[in-house]
């Protein structure tokens, strides 16, 4: 495998793991969404739990993309302010998407003043 395929397969992963973020924090909100996954999961400690999981999915990616960029550099490097650029927007894009979706996991208690069942 020469560099230029190399490159193009780093940069395809780095896109396909922003992709993944992106549907799995959609489907996370449409979940929590729903009034009968909303009730089962009113708990503090689902609830951390799951803010938890979440969590560590998103530093999981974040950290994936950041090697993929570093590895890009090292194969392409007359472009790599370019991809550090790509890289850290698909970063800021999975940390936005983390943040959105523990919001979405605390709507509840946020927005609407409901207390957690016991």
């Amino acid at each position: 495998m020469n560099d230029s395929d190399l490159a193009k397969l780093l940069w395809d992963l780095a896109n396909a793991i922003t992709a993944f973020a992106i549907v799995q924090s959609l489907l996370f909100a449409y979940a929590c969404a729903r009034p009968d996954v909303g009730n089962v999961i009113n708990r503090k400690a689902v609830k951390l739990a799951l803010a938890l999981m979440i969590t560590a999915i998103g530093v999981g990616q974040c950290i994936v993309v950041w090697w993929s960029g570093a590895r890009l550099c090292v194969v392409d490097a007359a472009h790599c302010g370019l991809h550090w650029e790509a890289t850290s927007g698909r970063i800021f894009c999975i940390a936005g998407l983390l943040g959105f979706s523990i919001v979405i996991l605390y709507a509840r208690q946020i927005l609407a003043g409901k207390p957690f069942d016991d």
